[in-house]
């Protein structure tokens, strides 16, 4: 089970590294911490609102942790909330935070109530659930664990929440009805707590102690868990989100990979995740299977040069994942990695060398084109208290078709914008500037004046900014724009597609769940009745699937 340190070191070494690495993805470390204003990042980053969230495990200060937001570029860091620790607040957070709708949402690993009725060795609460305003506000703890309410004394939560609009989701490590850790659910007001499912450690016929998030499509859930199965080396489950029909869709068993606290990535009928041992090397490895358990298939073994031990999972950008390890063999700082989906051309993008971080132990966050993510360890200072750092994914030169009616007389004019200068070209009209590099292009009939306007989406920020009419901020990095009229008034709507949810948001009218990651989405009027559907294609299937009409 993984508990909180810091490690102080009075000496920052660095090694020469063997192996190449590919120098074009402009890493560099965008804020150190100091102790004072937090230590020791555990999980991973979000985006809302063009500012990044994260959590601290500790702080030089009482060593309870902290919550904290900055800029992009590392500026304006500022301490969101200081955890107090029992009674009546949590500490040591080890996973991350969530949004929903307009608030951060999260657990803490301790803390909580003055008991200490769960495996906790320091003696300092079982943990908390919490919520609190994206700029600081409105901290409360929604639920105490192991405090005598209807959790059956789960404990430990060392993960992150999802939503299906409704409900919260996560699991616990420890607790439950048969000690194993649990699988829960509670309503964002905190009413409702739910076990959906209670590991057992004592029995092999299941997995036991679940670290990492879950992940959700078609109302099943899916996660795994860190010991139990078969061979006591971990399970890969399913749950529906009533907590009916519980599923071992794989047992690990050494050779196809061993003990896992990663969160599932689900791109079609695929999940995809790593193992912190096992393998050919037993360093771990990167695996995936079908959503019903079939064909799993190891598509990379860690060899201990070029990565080792991957506490969290991958994350998906096209055709491609991109993930990080806590050791890679010559300096056991940990790499950054990327290959494709089947498996091949795998590359080590970035050596961590201890000056620039170590131990990253959370899974990377994209934005925009760019990547950001936590080392829980390392930095320049001496003692080091860990770094966030960020570095940048190649981007296709080429241009965006962007065919649309700009004149206003009944047909469809051939336009191209191009990210590398903003240039947006229509054909027999003119050029114009407006947007770049890393914008995706949004041209739709806006004011409804039956002409197409000029529009960018800028993923980093949530900005919108349509040529001449408007700019605001709706969705963020893990938004695709789905810009159409959804209520028929013949004017485009602003809307966004939750690429890891399947949340679609129209800004102004509706918010509906609809799709999962890897879907694509494709609104249209598909029954003419004058206003966009949502729907989605699933390329790893074939589906076409249009929300109310057909699939």
């Amino acid at each position: 089970m993984k508990k909180l340190f810091i490690l102080i070191v009075g000496l920052a070494v660095s090694l020469p590294l063997a192996g190449a690495v590919n120098a074009g993805i402009n890493f560099q470390v965008i804020h150190e911490f100091d102790g004072v204003n937090g230590a020791s990042p555990y999980g991973h980053l979000i985006s809302a609102g063009g500012r990044l969230y994260g959590m601290t495990a500790g702080d030089t200060i009482d060593n309870e942790g902290m919550i904290f937001s900055l800029a992009p570029d590392g500026s304006d860091y500022t301490v969101l909330h200081h955890f107090a620790g029992q009674p009546g607040d949590g500490t040591w957070p080890h996973g991350s935070l969530y949004l929903f709708d307009d608030t951060l949402y999260g657990l803490t690993w301790a803390g909580g109530c003055a008991g200490n009725n769960c495996p906790n060795r320091d003696g300092n609460g079982c943990g908390t659930i919490f919520s609190l305003q994206t700029g600081g506000s409105g901290y409360q703890v929604l639920w105490n664990f192991a405090c005598g309410g209807a959790d059956d004394y789960a404990s430990l939560p060392n993960a992150h929440f999802i939503s299906d609009g409704s409900s919260l989701y996560s699991t616990t490590q420890s607790g439950g009805a048969f000690d194993g850790g649990t699988v829960f659910s509670i309503s964002p007001d905190g009413n409702g707590f739910t076990i959906l499912h209670s590991f057992n450690a004592f029995t092999e016929a299941e997995g036991n102690q679940p670290s990492g998030g879950l992940v959700r499509d078609n109302g099943l859930l899916y996660g795994t868990t860190y010991q139990g199965g078969q061979a006591n080396m971990g399970t890969v489950f399913a749950i529906n989100a009533d907590g009916s029909g519980f599923t071992t869709l794989h047992d690990f068993t050494g050779p196809d990979g061993e003990y896992t606290e990663a969160s599932l990535v689900l791109a079609g009928s695929r999940l995809y995740g790593v193992t912190f041992e096992g393998g050919d090397y037993n360093q771990g490895v990167i695996f995936s299977l079908r959503t019903d358990g079939s064909d799993y298939r190891v598509i990379h073994n860690f060899d201990g040069v070029n990565g080792a031990s991957a506490y969290e999972g991958v994350v998906l950008a096209g055709d491609t994942l991109y993930g990080v390890t806590v050791a890679n063999g010559p300096t056991d700082f940990g790499v950054i990695y990327s290959l494709k989906t089947d498996g091949s051309d795998y590359t080590v993008l970035h050596r961590f060398n201890w000056t620039d971080g170590s131990w990253i132990d959370g899974r990377l966050l994209l934005v925009g084109n760019t990547f950001y993510g936590l080392a829980s360890h390392g930095g320049s200072g001496a003692p080091a208290y860990g770094v966030i750092f960020s570095f940048e994914r190649p981007v296709p030169a080429s241009p965006i078709l962007q065919s649309g009616d700009y004149n206003g007389d009944g047909k469809a004019e051939i336009a191209i914008f191009r990210p590398s200068s903003g240039l947006w070209a229509v054909r027999g009209l003119g050029r114009t500037y407006f947007g770049g590099v890393g914008d995706i292009p949004v041209s739709g009939d806006y004011n409804g004046d039956g002409r197409a306007d000029v529009g960018i989406f800028r993923r980093a920020t949530g900005l919108w900014a349509i040529k001449e009419i408007t700019r605001l901020y709706f969705g963020g990095s893990n938004d695709l724009p789905v810009p159409g009229d959804y209520d028929g008034d013949g004017s485009c709507d602003v809307a966004i597609f939750g690429q890891q949810s399947g949340q679609w948001m129209i800004r102004g009218i509706t918010s509906v769940y609809f799709g999962a990651l890897g879907d694509r989405p494709v609104p249209s009027d598909y029954n003419g009745d004058g206003s966009a559907d949502i729907a989605i294609s699933r390329p790893s299937s074939g589906l076409w699937a249009v929300r109310g009409a057909t699939r």
